[in-house]
């Protein structure tokens, strides 16, 4: 587990980067798995209840790339949040992210309290 105090050692900030590096590079990988089977799934199907069937499968790999698009732009946000020094403090209101928190999602860059009143705000404006 990550202490506050190791959060700010270089070589725990090396290593939380190289996960969040990795991390996204397996998300790269994952999108470009998924582009693949997306032209495999708009191939001409003429049966009713396969084409049914196709177009639900389309609908959700396109769900699950906008959310590895969206995963992707966070891992990035927080490299660039680490590299500016600020990992491990939340950037809404300033405060410590929890170790827990930042062991179990290490691409957060808000606490809890701020990502909840954040994930409120984007449901609303997207409802």
């Amino acid at each position: 587990m990550l202490s506050a105090r190791s959060v700010r050692a270089d070589g725990d900030l090396l290593q939380i980067r190289l996960r969040l590096t990795a991390m996204a590079e397996v998300l790269e990988e994952r999108r470009h798995a998924l582009d693949s089977n997306l032209e495999s799934m708009r191939e001409e199907v003429l049966d009713e209840l396969d084409r049914a069937q196709r177009v639900s499968e389309v609908n959700f790999a396109t769900a699950l790339e906008s959310a590895i698009v969206d995963a992707s732009a966070q891992l990035a946000h927080a490299v660039a949040v680490l590299d500016a020094g600020g990992y491990g403090r939340c950037e809404d209101c300033g405060a410590r992210i929890s170790a827990a928190r930042l062991s179990f999602r290490p691409e957060s860059t808000r606490c809890l309290t701020c990502q909840g009143m954040a994930d409120s705000r984007r449901s609303r404006a997207s409802g």
